[in-house]
């Protein structure tokens, strides 16, 4: 975990050696010199930095911002995780601040790539007849929907965000009949089945 002590100016003060290797050099002393202006030369977007101190000084603290930084030797682009705290005087005069920085650049990368996929997941089901949808089981048994086509809307007269914020989600819409041969456990592998539904209005 990199940790730093800081200027309200931005000039850097201190960097602990996991925080000069994230930024590419191989001692302090080298980060320290060749940070000068930080707002321009860490952050892709200045006005963070801008937005950083603004919430700094306002409330004495930050806490877990993501921002897209220049790893500051090489001028990579990265995604750090970010947390802060003022330091001031007796008379609470802005002294420095100090905080720790964690690359995060893996995990944004992820949630973008799911994003994605997730988009595209309803562009491609928007017009599809029927209803395709995503169930989730956790190890204790808990079911969850985290996709659920428009279709539904047509097949069960309910939204997919109702039925996402449902525990029994499809389940409910089961004839009592059926219930039985559409039980959770079957959503764990493919399989195909038919059975009787009923809608939001009771309609059978």
């Amino acid at each position: 975990m990199g940790a730093y002590r800081s200027s309200p100016t931005g000039l850097q003060l201190r960097a602990n050696p996991a925080l000069v290797a994230l930024n590419g050099y191989r001692a302090e002393a080298e980060q320290l010199a060749g940070a000068r202006d930080f707002a321009a030369e860490c952050y892709v977007d200045p006005a963070r930095r801008a937005e950083f101190l603004n919430r700094l000084r306002r409330d004495g603290r930050v806490s877990n911002p993501v921002s897209e930084v220049y790893r500051l030797a090489t001028r990579e682009r990265i995604w750090v995780c970010e947390n802060a705290r003022a330091v001031r005087d007796d008379q609470g005069n802005f002294l420095f601040y100090e905080g720790t920085v964690e690359e995060v650049t893996a995990r944004v990368q992820t949630q973008a790539a799911l994003a994605r996929g997730e988009a595209q997941l309803h562009e491609l089901t928007r017009h599809m007849p029927g209803v395709l949808y995503r169930a989730e089981i956790d190890r204790s048994g808990e079911r969850r929907l985290s996709f659920v086509s428009t279709g539904v809307l047509s097949l069960y007269a309910a939204d997919a965000e109702t039925l996402m914020a449902d525990t029994l989600g499809l389940v409910r819409y089961i004839h009592d009949d059926d219930r039985p041969r559409a039980t959770p456990r079957r959503w764990c592998r493919s399989s195909a089945s038919s059975h009787r539904t009923v809608n939001s209005s009771g309609s059978r």
